[in-house]
């Protein structure tokens, strides 16, 4: 997880090869992230030159490297007054000794963006909790101590089936409420 429960949830800034600078637990894709369409072309442009500033992952130059994160540093601001209050944004630049630098917006930030973002973070929240819902549940049915597994991009849980079977049973995340699982 990213942050702790009283802290915001923090958007990484940084081109990694995933059609996207943008990431909150993974890639956050543009179609889906509520950022202004001029916002976007600032982004894929900015990846695009950083793109076309390096020679075998090196910078051609070290004006290229310092213009990189120049853009990268205002962009990040303005994702970060799109996104407001509520997230932080951290840029890492590539250039070296550039550090690490954080932007929060004031304000409530643009309603599609912050929405789109929040359900990121509450799925992620929910899915840092289920082991620990999982484990109160076994607790509370007698079966402390049991083994299971979480896969949070399916929502699916694998307990172990009765004694003596070695297979697992995969528990869908609407099984319970059709009485299955």
């Amino acid at each position: 997880m990213e942050w702790a429960e009283d802290e915001v949830p923090v958007v990484r800034m940084f081109p990694d090869y995933a059609a996207t600078v943008l990431w909150l637990g993974g890639p956050v894709d543009y179609a889906e992230c509520g950022l202004s369409e001029r916002l976007i072309r600032g982004l894929e442009r900015w990846e695009q030159g950083y793109n076309d500033a390096l020679v075998d992952l090196e910078w051609r130059t070290p004006e290229l490297a310092a213009q990189f994160t120049k853009n990268g540093v205002r962009l990040a601001q303005q994702v970060a007054r799109e996104l407001g209050e509520d997230f932080e944004v951290e840029f890492r630049s590539y250039e070296n000794g550039a550090g690490v630098r954080r932007f929060r917006g004031k304000g409530p930030g643009s309603p599609a963006a912050t929405a789109a973002f929040g359900q990121r973070a509450a799925d992620m929240r929910d899915d840092r909790e289920q082991p620990a819902r999982m484990k109160a549940e076994d607790e509370a049915s007698g079966a402390a101590g049991r083994w299971y597994a979480y896969a949070p991009e399916s929502g699916t849980a694998f307990r172990p089936g009765p004694p003596g079977d070695v297979g697992t049973r995969p528990e869908s995340p609407d099984a319970a409420d059709r009485g299955e699982e």
